[in-house]
């Protein structure tokens, strides 16, 4: 779920950019229907953050 505080957030700083470069708002929501659902994408999750280790057999390191 997302928070809506969160969303509404999002959403007035995505109004911002998107002035100062001169494209209507309602342009944008053409392209993104779902603007309010964007913020829970844009969170990185830690899973799929962690590197992966290297495998590494022990006899192999002489």
């Amino acid at each position: 779920m997302v928070n809506p505080s969160k969303a509404s957030v999002f959403k007035e700083k995505l109004k911002t950019i998107v002035a100062k470069h001169g494209v209507p708002f309602v342009e944008v929501q053409k392209v993104i229907p779902d603007v309010v659902e964007l913020p829970e994408v844009l969170e990185p999750e830690q899973d799929a953050v962690t590197p992966k280790e290297e495998k590494t057999d022990w006899w192999n390191i002489f």
